[in-house]
């Protein structure tokens, strides 16, 4: 029980700092992480996220990076999804980023999402529109998920 506790532990602590996101930028952190992730979850990932640096400033990193954590997160805990698609791209001053499923889906405007939005959702929407960002979710029963975080502005 320590043992595993202890193991626990340190993936947690893992996923809070990742030097890769500093050292390398955030193609890199979200490679890396997406690889883990689809690993423990046995998912087929498909990715799109260039080497070249977009030049992000560092609260525009973390922030789309935990972002993009939460919704892994959603589709390892949510979505009994088999393939996960990471992308990121950058085109005429709009950074996207993209995280998609090919799971079980939900209604985002269904009369209980609204009622009671989870947590991630929340906090993944303050998180990127505190950078001046903003959050588009597009879901459907038995359809999949797609999360986009966009920002526009200049870096």
């Amino acid at each position: 029980l320590v043992q595993d506790t202890t193991r626990h532990i340190r993936d947690i602590m893992a996923e809070l700092y990742l030097p890769e996101l500093e050292d390398h930028g955030l193609a890199a952190a979200l490679e890396i992480y997406a690889e883990r992730a689809a690993s423990r979850a046995n998912l087929d990932l498909i990715t799109d996220l260039p080497e070249t640096s977009l030049s992000l400033s560092s609260d525009v990193r973390v922030a789309l990076f935990r972002a993009a954590q939460e919704a892994i997160s959603n589709v390892l805990k949510h979505a009994d999804a088999t393939r996960l698609e990471i992308s990121l791209e950058r085109e005429n001053g709009t950074v996207r980023l993209t995280v998609e499923d090919n799971g079980q889906g939900f209604e985002p405007n269904a009369p209980s999402q609204k009622e009671a939005p989870s947590w991630g959702l929340k906090i993944m929407r303050e998180r990127v529109e505190s950078i001046g960002g903003k959050v588009e979710i597009e879901s459907e029963p038995r359809e999949g998920t797609r999360v986009i975080f966009e920002i526009e502005r200049s870096f």
